[in-house]
């Protein structure tokens, strides 16, 4: 896979958000990076933004107690990520022609605890000098009859009190908790499926004693389909060819099921090469993604594996990226927690008005209002579902259960992390998003639950549909293609068997390649 070039790293700047903006014209659209250079940063107005070096450029002072300084710019809106001297005033300049909005981070859309209401210990528990508790974690070789070391992954003991212990797992398969004790009674056990090829584990009320051995279970979903296999059905539809897809996110890694894929690598998450994979994995394990003929543009936006934050500035950059390099959709699996956001919410604007659908992902707030930019009005907003034979009784997974259960098929459950819609901002659809496997860096597959995961589900969907009405994709690229591509995915929607708040229009039918 090509590696896109992508913006350098942002310099340290401090630890105030407050002291970054970005900076954009306060006409949107109509003043181009050249002109915003020139008036802000005083340079000649034929200025070539592409040569002009980044983080070089600086700003005059525009009162008595700022100075900006000019650290990046979007040369397809004129926005320019800037930095303020430090000031005694905390009154914002006034720039003639432009406004700073403050950086503001964006999370991924996949819940990152489960939430069982514990709470974690630093010290270790039981009598000093005693033998920490240990259990064994392995996986069942068909082929050999002998039991696999599952190494590094992450192992929780919660005990009846919700206190936490957590462990990583050795080369062994041995993790070591700090418990002085030689059996626990009626705890929860759960074990991450990290990228191991396994569905991990999750069990409530066990009784183990030091030293026992967990089995988790290998993928292999030719036997075992999870719930994004088990909820398709056939449109008899090319599988998503002619259609580009926007992958903002984290970066696609190398896999060998995605050779569709160009732009920049996942910076090791697997959030992205993930997304990646539901959309248009070529898997051969019985795991293809829903529209395995669609082209993936990887934009990198998750560029801290540690912080595992986006800000607003590098989100509104790749969208915009996303319109130069002809995107059809754009996969948004992203959230804040601010009820609007206008650096984010206007390039979302641009890109409609480029003829882009947006998907984005609803959260995961269990059960709270749509997410931003899922209630944007331009997104398409998107929940998540699950079905039960989809999980094996162990997996790590299990935990996305929900007492909502669909009115069709009582196997099918409303995903427990997943926000809901209400008036103002409906959720418009809805996906498989519980325990979906799909592609992970290392050529491996893995288990993943959140709307970050249902949101592609829709996309990849939406693919197969404007793959077979090049009449309609293949337009001028307008908002008014973006309507009726819209127009045209919402027509094959239908219930699931919830109710509007939930599923919005319903789930849009797909078949697996």
């Amino acid at each position: 896979m090509k590696e896109f070039v992508f913006i350098p790293d942002e310099p340290e700047i401090g630890n105030e958000l407050n002291q970054t903006y970005t900076l954009m014209s306060d006409a949107l659209g109509t003043l181009g990076v050249s002109e915003t250079i020139a008036e802000v940063g005083n340079l000649p107005a034929s200025a070539d933004a592409d040569v002009v070096p980044l983080g070089a450029m600086s700003a005059p002072p525009v009162d008595n107690a700022h100075k900006l300084n000019v650290v990046d710019v979007v040369p397809e809106s004129g926005a320019m990520h800037v930095t303020l001297d430090d000031s005694e005033d905390d009154v914002l300049p006034t720039i003639p022609g432009g406004t700073l909005h403050p950086m503001v981070d964006y999370e991924l859309a996949v819940p990152l605890r489960v939430r069982v209401g514990r709470r974690a210990i630093t010290k270790a528990l039981g009598p000093p000098g005693a033998e920490f508790f240990k259990i064994k974690i392995v996986s069942k070789n068909e082929s050999t009859g002998k039991d696999d070391p599952v190494a590094n992954v992450a192992a929780h003991i919660v005990l009846p009190d919700r206190q936490q212990f957590s462990a990583v797992t050795d080369h062994y398969g041995n993790a070591e908790f700090s418990i002085r004790v030689k059996e626990l009674h009626q705890v929860i056990l759960m074990v991450e499926p990290g990228f191991n090829n396994h569905w991990g584990y999750f069990e409530r009320k066990v009784d183990m004693r030091t030293g026992d051995r967990f089995y988790v279970e290998p993928i292999d979903l030719a036997s075992r389909p999870d719930a994004l296999r088990l909820m398709g059905s056939p449109l008899g539809q090319v599988a998503g060819a002619g259609v580009k897809v926007g992958v903002i996110d984290t970066g696609v890694g190398n896999h060998v099921d995605l050779p569709n894929v160009q732009g920049d690598i996942d910076s090791s998450l697997g959030h992205g090469t993930h997304v990646a994979g539901i959309i248009a994995s070529h898997a051969t394990n019985g795991g293809a993604g829903v529209a395995s003929q669609v082209q993936i543009q990887s934009y990198r936006v998750f560029r801290d594996p540690e912080a595992i934050l986006a800000r607003n500035f590098n989100i509104h950059s790749a969208i915009f990226r996303a319109i130069q390099d002809g995107c059809h959709i754009i996969n948004l699996s992203l959230k804040t927690g601010a009820a609007h956001e206008f650096v984010v919410g206007s390039a979302v604007k641009a890109a409609t008005d480029a003829g882009i659908l947006c998907f984005a992902a609803a959260g995961n707030d269990s059960g709270g209002p749509v997410a931003f930019p899922a209630r944007h009005p331009d997104c398409i907003s998107v929940a998540a579902c699950g079905h039960l034979d989809g999980l094996p009784d162990t997996a790590y997974d299990r935990w996305t259960l929900s007492s909502t259960k669909s009115s069709t098929d009582k196997k099918v459950f409303f995903g427990k992390f997943s926000n809901i819609g209400d008036s103002t901002h409906p959720i418009d659809l809805i996906a498989p998003g519980a325990g979906i496997v799909s592609t992970v860096p290392g050529n491996k597959y893995a288990p993943m639950s959140g709307t970050s995961m249902a949101c592609p589900a829709a996309v990849g969907a939406a693919a197969r549909i404007l793959s077979n009405n090049a009449h309609i994709l293949n337009v001028s690229p307008t908002r008014a293609r973006r309507d009726n591509m819209w127009d045209l995915v919402r027509a094959q929607a239908s219930s699931a068997g919830f109710e509007t708040t939930h599923e919005g229009h319903g789930l849009v039918a797909y078949a697996l390649s």
